[in-house]
């Protein structure tokens, strides 16, 4: 149906781009490689696998690919060149590696430069023109297959832009059989008629495809409609608007024989993902603690010596994940017995020591949380974790706001490195984070780990304003 036409269109588009990319590497190697004149063809062989390599990295980006229409028939320079340059990282991926491993020297350099700078315009061109002329003459030479809408106006309004996307799959819409015609009129829809007078209507308008506009709770009309689509032979699709109706996205996964919606995807249940990340945990946390510990912690002892004299940790419960408590270490860079404890420090804060103040700002007081990671209380990226009390009071502001406890506490987050650290002085602070927070969990990659660390690297030398 409508999904298996995007996906040949999708399949289509990337075997066509492959077979160009193939016919560039064929053109420019007989333009720089070859001498005619000598008959001599130059490492035939060797380029001849360079070709293999352009061809399988392109087939494999386009497998994984997103595939739906918005993206398939989109328009923006931006999107063309952000998928164009994708498509070249690839490619330039494949080649680096085989020429690590090889350690090839008969290929020419410049021939490869070349390939690839022409290479990005051939594609982005593909991206612009393919699409549309592959659907042109393979949907659009037909009669085109006519759609009627049924079901409540509210939903069909939000279908309209992707509805004008649809026409160059081959798809007509033909109106919207509504009980609420006013409605209807108001949105610009061609109303047909009610929904008592449907089968008539499939009838007289030759429907191929019925798209009801909401998601059918099996009222005796919705098994009706259904049962008589399948004796006029008309596909149906069904808009799903459910998480408009809980409040809350949806996903959607199925096990065996059970399908099953959830609220949110969760990259880190994955078991991989789970084990890289601590890998890396162990990887960064390992040499900190063994090799830079021990000099800072002689340095920061020597300014408790001189301004605040006390222990050189400060330790405190706090909140971890699914809300286990364990104790956080941190240099202490408080005087001792400041009280209380829960107070979030401000700017000026008259309990924190000179000296203090620059560790906060530099963030050396969060070094000895790197033993809280090699003991797997805390992750080097994760949600901040809190007091006891200010997770109560923080829960109070944002119903959602346990939810960032579904994965380990971090010395940094994302929340972090967006500037949302130090004290919180509004909602707004608090909702920020925790928007960040439930961000990193719903779209954990490795190469977003990166990003946070390297993020939170560049803060040591450029704390925001909010470090204090």
């Amino acid at each position: 149906m409508l999904n298996q036409r995007i996906l040949g269109l999708h399949k289509m588009v990337v075997v066509t781009q492959t077979l160009l990319a193939l016919l560039l590497f064929v053109v420019l190697y007989a333009l720089i490689v070859v001498d005619f004149g000598s008959g001599e063809w130059f490492g035939l062989r060797r380029y001849l696998i360079y070709a293999i390599l352009v061809a399988v990295s392109l087939l494999i980006e386009g497998s994984l690919e997103a595939k739906s229409s918005e993206k398939l028939l989109e328009t923006s320079i931006t999107y063309r060149i952000k998928r164009t340059a994708r498509q070249i990282f690839y490619v330039v991926g494949a080649i680096t590696f085989f020429l690590f491993l090889t350690k090839d020297l008969t290929i020419s350099r410049p021939f490869l430069v070349i390939y690839v700078i022409t290479l990005f315009g051939m594609l982005y061109l593909a991206h612009k023109i393919l699409p549309g002329f592959i659907s042109e003459h393979t949907f659009n030479n037909r009669d085109p297959d006519r759609a009627i809408l049924i079901g409540p106006v509210q939903n069909a309004v939000k279908l309209k832009n992707w509805l004008s996307k649809q026409s160059q799959l081959g798809y007509e819409t033909v109106g919207v059989i509504t009980d609420d015609a006013e409605g209807a009129a108001l949105q610009n829809f061609r109303v047909l008629g009610s929904i008592e007078q449907t089968e008539t209507l499939l009838q007289v308008h030759q429907a191929n495809l019925v798209i009801l506009t909401e998601l059918p709770f099996f009222s005796q009309f919705n098994k009706h409609l259904i049962q008589l689509c399948e004796r006029l032979g008309v596909r149906i699709l069904i808009y799903s608007d459910i998480q408009d109706k809980l409040g809350y996205p949806l996903q959607y996964f199925a096990d065996g024989d059970h399908r099953f919606f959830t609220l949110r995807e969760e990259p880190l249940e994955n078991v991989i993902n789970a084990y890289l990340k601590r890998a890396l945990d162990i990887a960064i946390a390992l040499p900190v603690c063994v090799f830079i510990l021990p000099i800072t912690s002689l340095f920061v002892g020597i300014f408790h010596g001189l301004q605040a004299p006390g222990p050189l940790l400060y330790r405190q419960k706090r909140a971890g994940m699914q809300n286990r408590t364990f104790v956080i270490k941190k240099y202490r860079t408080m005087y001792v017995h400041n009280q209380p404890e829960s107070q979030q420090a401000t700017r000026g804060d008259s309990r924190i020591f000179p000296m203090g103040a620059l560790f906060r700002k530099l963030s050396i007081d969060e070094l000895p949380q790197f033993l809280n990671v090699l003991s797997g209380e805390m992750s080097i990226v994760g949600p901040r974790p809190h007091l006891i009390e200010h997770n109560q009071q923080f829960a109070k502001i944002m119903g959602n706001y346990h939810i960032r406890t579904l994965v380990k506490p971090g010395i940094t987050g994302l929340a972090q490195v967006r500037g949302f650290r130090g004290e919180a002085k509004e909602e707004k602070d608090i909702e920020e984070r925790v928007k960040a927070d439930i961000e990193y969990l719903e779209n954990w990659r490795l190469s977003l780990e990166f990003k946070i660390i390297w993020g939170t690297f560049v803060q040591v030398f450029r704390p925001p304003a909010s470090a204090y």
